[in-house]
């Protein structure tokens, strides 16, 4: 998936909420064993005008994020700028993901994310400190490597809530 072209169908739609966000609920909602029924307006914040692609954008955005999420070999990427953008957009739209992704679990019904156990619970505690990160004003290739840590962090963080989101439903009676 592109974030650019998600980012213009949203635009041009008009809606408030950046690719980033979007991704990050969606991918929130898919850790969870039950999608809810809604979960394009969940996602979205409201129905997309007539005539939209979005809708298909965010279910090829839904099949491709689901399908990365059960490979074997776990190969999840959050859905950010690319490299090339300026560092400040990438950690606002990794802000962003992560307010998100927390939205995202609660609307698929974990009420308490920082209930989870183990490394997913500490990660949740440390996505809602992500969320409230404000870019650097001067850019070095420390906050570079910053960044990239946080990033890959985020990728083995969501991995350790999708298994025990799967193993808490599992264990339930």
């Amino acid at each position: 998936m592109d974030y650019r072209q998600t980012t213009e169908a949203l635009v041009a739609d008009d809606l408030a909420t950046s690719a980033a966000e979007v991704h990050g609920a969606l991918t929130g909602m898919l850790c969870t064993p039950q999608l809810p029924s809604d979960w394009q307006r969940i996602v979205l914040g409201e129905i997309p005008l007539p005539g939209s692609a979005l809708p298909t954008l965010i279910e090829h955005l839904r099949e491709w994020t689901e399908a990365q999420l059960r490979s074997e070999e776990f190969s999840f990427e959050p859905l950010l700028p690319p490299e090339e953008a300026p560092l400040s957009e990438r950690v606002e739209a990794l802000a962003g993901w992560c307010r998100g992704f927390l939205d995202g679990l609660l609307a698929a019904g974990v009420r308490d994310v920082g209930a989870l156990r183990g490394e997913a619970g500490e990660f949740m505690h440390d996505l809602q400190s992500i969320g409230e990160a404000e870019p650097p004003q001067a850019p070095t290739e420390e906050d570079e490597r910053a960044y990239a840590e946080l990033v890959e962090y985020l990728r083995a963080g969501v991995g350790h809530v999708y298994e025990e989101c799967r193993r808490t439903v599992k264990a339930s009676p």
